[in-house]
């Protein structure tokens, strides 16, 4: 906040206003968890591959 300038209540409001995980994983086509780098080259690597498959079929 110091850093910025910011209020806490505007900081608040920013918090606030955005939606949660669950939210956007609702709306998400993927999901790509970055907690293990391995897991996450894991993931990426599934996603592109499904995502090239899609291109082919178009």
């Amino acid at each position: 906040m110091e850093r910025d300038n910011t209020s806490e209540e505007k900081v608040k409001a920013i918090m606030d206003n955005q939606w949660s995980d669950a939210e956007k994983v609702k709306l998400s086509h993927f999901v790509i968890e970055n907690i293990d780098l391995e897991k996450t080259k894991k993931q990426v690597a599934s996603v592109h591959a499904q995502i090239l498959k899609k291109i082919q079929k178009s």
